[in-house]
């Protein structure tokens, strides 16, 4: 039982820091950018290509942005976004049934 409070403790802690932690992104020159000046860059990418990409992509919240871009960085060329299963249901549900 005194386990489960200290747990109980430590998730409460934990999920106080990180309301204050402000996630930075490094780049390859080793510069810093916030994840809002990337993702700004990220939709510059996706503006031009694709109309229905573009408007799944810019309805990302905070934490799927942070998934997107860790996504990206783990998969390297293998990353598709047009092949999530977020993006595919996005099809769905705004093309019809």
């Amino acid at each position: 039982m005194d386990r489960f409070l200290i747990s109980s403790k430590n998730q409460e802690q934990k999920s106080k820091t990180k309301n204050k932690v402000k996630l930075v992104i490094k780049e390859k020159d080793t510069s810093c950018k916030s994840i809002d000046e990337k993702w700004e860059k990220e939709l510059e990418t996706y503006k031009s290509k694709d109309d229905s990409l573009y408007t799944y992509i810019e309805k990302h919240n905070e934490k799927e942005k942070i998934a997107y871009f860790i996504a990206k960085e783990h998969l390297k060329s293998s990353f598709n976004i047009s092949r999530s299963n977020g993006y595919i249901e996005h099809l769905y549900v705004n093309n019809g049934k």
